[in-house]
């Protein structure tokens, strides 16, 4: 049967899609052939060779420029999602999956009494897949998070560039400082942001050592203001209206502190405490919160959000 008159120019449908093995160099190939209606067409290729993404060209002879606009746009989103699925699944390298980030950046702000050198995994991580990272120092003992924000935010604005989307990523408390950050100094290119084990409801652990004259000595006036009454840091932080990303821990390595904390943790924060009003997704992983900016699947969850909005692996 003949297609309407309407649709005669225009692709009808991807006739295959084969994913095949180069025995040889055991390099997947990824061969996508276009059949449209109405015009002479050779199929357009893109394969991965020893780790190179190649793609081919498209012949024909058009009746249409709307046609030639429809198979264009089809080819550069095909690209998109080929390019995005190879660098998930690690067949082709960060560098080469630098067409995806295409130069987005991401701010790395680390925890309370850290430093950047505690985020350094995650840094190289990020940068293997093609972003542009800034992992960030600041004085985390020395002033309020009102204060550090101020600092952060600061920082942020001589580094970063205005043409390109910019993501934060904050561990622990500097999820918290990413979110005040957000609240009064928002950058106009912002991207999507990720908490680590951020305590959005403050710690019970902060809770019980808040009145000991070492606690405050080793956190300073921040640590104060991260107990669950929250030290009035309610309008600090402000709302949630942008996409936030939150990744808690479920597994411990201090059985002191987790005898304090309701429910599931990480040895530090509860997996509640990590929720927040506004939130877009939440997801699991089984690590500590000492040692949660080094974990894999910490990594792996933080690119997910940060490239689509959403996790894509269940909690564990």
């Amino acid at each position: 049967m003949l297609p309407h008159p309407r649709i005669t120019n225009c692709v009808r449908i991807i006739h295959s899609v084969e994913l095949a093995e180069d025995v040889s160099s055991f390099v997947p190939s990824l061969c996508v052939k276009f059949f449209c209606l109405d015009f002479a067409c050779s199929p357009n290729q893109m394969r991965v060779d020893n780790g190179v993404l190649h793609s081919g060209y498209l012949e024909f002879s058009l009746k249409s420029s709307r046609c030639a606009a429809i198979i264009g746009a089809m080819i550069k989103f095909l690209k998109k999602i080929c390019l995005s699925l190879f660098a998930t699944l690690g067949f082709i390298s960060g560098s080469q999956a630098d067409g995806f980030a295409n130069g987005e950046q991401v701010v790395l702000l680390h925890g309370i009494a850290r430093t950047a050198s505690h985020m350094k995994s995650l840094e190289k991580f990020l940068a293997g897949k093609g972003y542009k990272v800034f992992n960030l120092d600041y004085p985390s003992t020395k002033h309020t998070l009102d204060k550090l924000a101020a600092i952060v935010a600061a920082d942020i604005g001589k580094k970063i560039r205005a043409d390109k989307p910019v993501h934060f990523i904050g561990y622990s408390m500097g999820g918290i400082i990413a979110r005040a950050v957000l609240n009064k100094y928002r950058p106009d290119n912002l991207g999507r942001v990720v908490q680590l084990a951020s305590p959005n409801k403050g710690s019970e652990v902060a809770d019980f050592l808040k009145n000991n004259w070492l606690f405050e000595k080793v956190y300073g006036p921040a640590g104060k203001q991260l107990t669950t009454e929250g030290a009035g840091i309610d309008d600090l932080l402000g709302k949630v209206d942008y996409e936030l990303g939150v990744v808690a821990g479920n597994f411990s390595i201090d059985p002191v502190s987790s005898s304090l904390i309701p429910g599931d943790d990480d040895g530090k924060v509860s997996v509640e405490s990590t929720r927040v009003d506004g939130m877009k997704d939440h997801v699991l992983v089984y690590a500590s919160h000492t040692f949660f900016p080094q974990n894999g699947d910490v990594h792996k969850r933080a690119l997910e959000f940060i490239r689509f909005g959403k996790f894509l692996t269940k909690s564990n």
